[in-house]
């Protein structure tokens, strides 16, 4: 199932509820879940937006998501959040905004090269790379720096929702070319 149409399948189930919590909207998005937060996370990096400290909180949350996929752990969120409410159908409302952006994106990613992408190994490579690329924006101190680190995590996160092994080579090399510019080129 395209990530577009499970979108609009959780949209379809949080319809019509008067509440909901945000635990049971994590569990409904299932594995990607995980990629599908840090893809929503790293979104201020890639669309140039630079507030002070956004990078440490928001780098930090990334670098925990991709340590978990690392270590192959659940989604995992603090109880107090689980518990948090919401309306059911405002989140169906914005859930569905997200799904004309996926269809679109969906033009240039597909599946390609599941067979590497299923690969328990490369999920812990892509959770590795995902969790550095977070610390890349932790220890980040000019805005400028912000946006390859962010497009790393962009590329990876839809590489892996999508199943695309063209999307995540494309996240490696952004974090590669960060690293490069960051610690050599002076």
């Amino acid at each position: 199932m395209k990530f577009s149409q499970k979108i609009e399948w959780v949209a379809h189930e949080c319809e019509g509820r008067r509440s909901m919590t945000v635990g049971e909207l994590a569990a409904s998005l299932s594995a990607r879940g995980q990629a599908f937060i840090a893809l929503l996370l790293s979104l201020p990096f890639v669309s140039l937006l630079s507030l002070p400290g956004l990078s440490i909180i928001l780098g930090g949350c990334i670098a925990f998501i991709g340590f978990r996929i690392f270590c192959k752990k659940p989604f995992w969120l603090p109880a107090k959040v689980t518990a948090k409410t919401f309306s059911g159908d405002k989140a169906a409302h914005y859930l569905r905004k997200l799904v004309p952006f996926f269809s679109w994106i969906e033009r240039f990613i597909r599946p390609r090269g599941t067979v590497f992408q299923q690969h328990p190994g490369l999920q812990n490579i892509n959770g590795g790379f995902l969790a550095i690329a977070g610390l890349c924006l932790v220890i980040s101190l000019h805005p400028a720096s912000y946006f390859l680190p962010g497009l790393s995590i962009a590329l990876l996160s839809l590489g892996m929702l999508e199943e695309d092994i063209l999307f995540v080579w494309l996240g490696y090399c952004a974090l590669f070319a960060h690293i490069i510019l960051r610690f050599w080129v002076r």
